[in-house]
């Protein structure tokens, strides 16, 4: 069982009720995690494109002891960018929901918009520390 951060109340011990975002779910193979890669990208969505980024997600969590459940690469449309990450996070199939992708800074980057229609708990620390870890990795931020 699967206990969501965003719930107000911790479950009770031996609780398996549905609500509050409780879900009893397989863990995957072995009892490892389960993860979700979203790529938001017009150009891969089209087929222009492949998903460097969700590969490199994808290997980097497999090592770490994760296990691909899903992988979607959908236009940068914020309605199914939001649609995506419901659809997941209601189904308690997986434990963790990764996304990549967008066209960076611009007007058609909708996918932090997408994810805040969606999510109930921000941690903004997280966010901080990728953005910090991505300026010392791409010179073009810089």
């Amino acid at each position: 069982m699967t206990y969501d951060a965003g719930q107000h109340n911790p479950p009770e011990s031996g609780d398996s009720r549905s609500e509050g975002h409780l879900h009893a779910h397989d863990h995957g193979h072995e009892g490892r995690r389960r993860f979700a890669v979203l790529t938001s990208s017009d150009a891969g969505a089209a087929g222009d494109r492949a998903d460097t980024s969700g590969d490199a997600i994808v290997e980097m969590l497999t090592v770490a002891g994760f296990e691909a459940a899903e992988r979607v690469m959908v236009p940068d449309e914020r309605d199914l960018i939001a649609g995506q990450l419901r659809a997941w996070a209601e189904s308690g199939a997986v434990d963790l929901i990764m996304t990549t992708g967008g066209t960076g800074l611009g007007p058609r980057d909708v996918t932090p918009e997408a994810t805040m229609d969606v999510i109930e708990l921000t941690v903004p620390g997280i966010a901080e520390t990728m953005r910090a870890q991505s300026i010392a990795s791409t010179p073009r931020l810089c």
